[in-house]
This record gives structure tokens, sequence and C-alpha cells, in this order.
């Protein structure tokens, strides 16, 4: 407690629940002619909260920093995957940014695309919300982008995680017949 009778609590990271203090206050009055110069101590207790972020596809976490692989994708063609956003913590969690509650970064963001359609922006505590990600490669070969999700967890403000995939030529098919209507089909491996 300072000068101007101010608490200051510092939490520890991440963490959340129930702390008690104990406060007696002095003054330097002095105890001549039986004064008092301590309060009698006062319990006080702080309930503390915190909203947690977690993003998953399906069963699968993705850590802030984690990579998501989309696989193979034909040009031509796309492939998309549903990601959750979970609040873990004890308190709401707000999706803070705008115009976008997620956002895709870099230079190869163009091949994918986000669907916020379910997505909320406040997620209560034990709560959850939904967003869309589909890829479109443009080219073949490895493309990537960065997702980022702004939020209200004290320990991940900037919740991000890369996506990447893989664009490959479309298969073709070739048909050869003979004269008599038989022949045979044969596909591209790749």
């Amino acid at each position: 407690i300072d000068k101007s009778r101010t608490l200051t609590y510092m939490l520890a990271d991440g963490q959340s629940g129930h702390s008690f203090f104990e406060v007696t206050v002095q003054d330097n009055g002095g105890t001549a002619n039986g004064g008092v110069d301590t309060s009698a101590p006062q319990t006080f207790m702080t309930n503390v909260l915190i909203a947690k972020i977690n993003v998953r596809e399906g069963g699968l976490n993705l850590l802030k920093g984690d990579t998501y692989d989309f696989g193979k994708v034909a040009l031509g063609g796309r492939q998309t995957q549903v990601f959750t956003i979970d609040d873990i913590g004890l308190y709401e969690l707000l999706l803070t940014g705008s115009p976008h509650k997620v956002i895709l970064l870099d230079n190869q963001a163009a091949n994918f695309s986000v669907d916020e359609t379910n997505t909320t922006n406040f997620i209560g505590a034990g709560n959850n919300s939904t967003f869309s990600l589909t890829l479109t490669p443009s080219q073949l070969g490895t493309t990537s982008a960065t997702v980022v999700i702004p939020n209200t967890d004290l320990r991940n403000t900037s919740y991000s995680f890369n996506v990447t995939g893989t664009g490959v030529p479309a298969k073709m098919l070739q048909v050869s017949l003979t004269g008599n209507g038989t022949g045979s089909i044969t596909s591209d491996p790749t």
C-alpha cells in the first residue's frame, strides 16, 4: 500500500482464483496518553478471473506458433477446415480484432480465406466459437500464412498460428477406346 492508499497486486502469469490480504494500518501519532497507533487487522479477498484462449481443429490443439498443414490441394480446388476458439479460462474472452476477428498475414495469405459467419466477439468461460479457413492454391508448391486472433487473454493478446498447404496439379484422366468400344482409363497419380 502506497502513500495514496493504493494497494498494488501483481498476478502470477496465467493464474486465477482467490487471494486473501490482511492489512494493518499504523500511523506516526505515537501511543502516549493511551493512544493506539495500529489498527485492528482487516482481511480482504480478491477474486481474480481470467480469460484463456485455446484454438483447435477437431481434437488437435494448436499452441501459439504451431503450424497446421492443409496437405496437398489441387490447383482449381479448395480445402476447408473448421477451427474452434475455446475459452478455457474462468472469465469471458473477447475477440478484439476489428473489422475482422481472425486476421491473415504474409505474402501468400491471398491463397487462404476466412469465413467468420459463426464467429462471435464474445465467448463465455467454458464456451467456444468457430471460424473456417479455406486454402485455394493459386500456384504449384508450398503456400503459407499466419493466422492472428486478437483477444483479451492477458498471456496471448495476439494469439497466432501458421497454416500451410501445397498446391499440386489437378489429376488428369486419359480415356482411350478401340473400335469395338473397349479400352482403358488411366489417371495421373500426382
